[in-house]
């Protein structure tokens, strides 16, 4: 696998781990918030989206327990203001709800962990003393936890004080959004697949508001979650009410300002593959027909949307709500709006969701070329910055403002 290969595929899974530092510092102390003698420049070796005010660098990485590794948390100016330091190797997760998750020991690639997971505050002090054996990041309160290994293993949910509120009953479970949490009452997994479960809701009390009858179900956005009646995909509102009938074949995305994207599906040897994509209201109706072969969620007013074939030089356009062209671009590739500038790039995209050889830059929204296209891959604005990568022979990443200037971190 070639160097850029192994960009590509570091950045799908980018957001969630980073692997940090070797001290003097007792994994279960404090790590220290003050200076000392690494000082934090870019470029980094990793970074992610600014999260609560707070972007997280890395610079070296982790192959041997004795490694020279640091971790640090950035403002937006690029002040270092959270250095990370421990005894031995750990992963931190960005902050939500200004907790972060944070795993003392090391992460194999099938997620066999040899410590605990706990939670630090935006001071570096351990919130939640590491005593999970996986965590997730807060949401509306709470954190979904598991108690025992991946596929055998329970999940519950803990608020701020570490409290385990629900307990450990399922064996899945996802994040709380709009008050509700979907969970999977009962089954066993088969390979990576539970079988024999149901999945149903419950709120923040763990009382059970909509009973166990879905094959799999999702957060809710917007009022709605997708759902899954055995091969068929709908939706429901917070009462368990089916508000759009399952009819869709797997390819529908969340409902975002309005309306949710989905696939006509055409089969292959008994598998259903996406064909033509188009959006739908809250009521199922069909308000832009399915003509695109790649489509993104509405953001800002506008969505991203391909008609033709990106490899063959076809560019994206963005349209708005009625389906109209309000933007036609030269860009193979493009992303969701955040904060007035999508990210955009020339090349070829791979429908798995991959690219190669591209060149990244950011439009407005008048289409207009803000930041020309100079960066191996870019991440979308949050904060007023946006990290991009900027080397083209090895993983090194900086963060930019909304001009292109460079955001220099510096331990002061």
């Amino acid at each position: 696998m070639t160097v850029r290969k192994q960009k590509e595929l570091l950045l799908i899974v980018l957001y969630l781990c980073f692997c940090t530092s070797c001290s003097k510092k007792d994994s279960q102390s404090n790590p220290p918030t003050g200076t000392n003698e690494v000082v934090f420049k870019a470029p980094f070796d990793k970074a992610g989206d600014f999260s609560c005010g707070l972007g997280l660098v890395q610079m070296g990485e982790w192959v041997r327990t004795d490694d020279q590794v640091r971790q640090c948390y950035i403002d937006r100016s690029g002040r270092v203001v959270l250095t990370l330091d421990f005894d031995r190797p750990f992963s931190v997760s960005s902050f939500s709800e200004d907790m972060a998750a944070i795993h003392s020991g090391f992460t194999d690639r099938l997620y066999r962990l040899d410590g605990k997971w706990g939670y630090i505050d935006k001071t570096g002090k351990i919130a939640i003393q590491p005593q999970f054996d996986y965590a997730f990041l807060f949401s509306d309160g709470m954190a979904r936890v598991r108690k025992g290994p991946c596929h055998t293993g329970k999940y519950g949910f803990i608020n701020k004080k570490g409290e385990l509120v629900i307990p450990y009953h399922y064996l899945d479970a996802r994040e709380f959004k709009e008050g509700l949490a979907a969970v999977c009452f009962g089954g066993s997994y088969d390979g990576s697949n539970i079988v024999g479960g149901k999945w149903g809701f419950i709120d923040k009390a763990g009382k059970v508001v909509i009973a166990p009858q879905f094959d799999y179900a999702e957060d809710f956005s917007e009022g709605l979650s997708k759902v899954r009646f055995e091969k068929k995909w709908g939706y429901i509102d917070q009462r368990g009410e089916v508000v759009i009938e399952p009819r869709f074949e797997g390819y529908l995305g969340w409902f975002s300002e309005g309306l949710a994207r989905f696939a006509v599906c055409e089969r292959v040897r008994g598998l259903a593959y996406p064909d033509k994509w188009g959006y739908i209201d809250k009521t199922g109706a069909i308000i832009i027909e399915p003509q695109f072969n790649a489509v993104g969620d509405f953001s800002e007013g506008l969505a991203w949307v391909m008609r033709g074939e990106p490899e063959k030089g076809d560019c994206c356009e963005y349209i708005d709500r009625k389906g109209n062209v309000v933007i036609k671009t030269r860009f193979q590739i493009a992303k969701d709006f955040s904060e007035g500038l999508a990210a955009v790039a020339i090349g070829v995209f791979w429908q798995t969701g991959k690219s190669l050889d591209t060149t990244w830059g950011y439009i407005d929204k008048e289409g207009n070329t803000v930041i020309e296209p100079k960066y191996d891959f870019a991440g979308s604005f949050s904060h007023g910055v946006a990290w991009v990568d900027a080397s083209e022979t090895e993983r090194k990443y900086k963060y930019i403002d909304r001009t292109g200037i460079d955001i220099i971190a510096n331990e002061h």
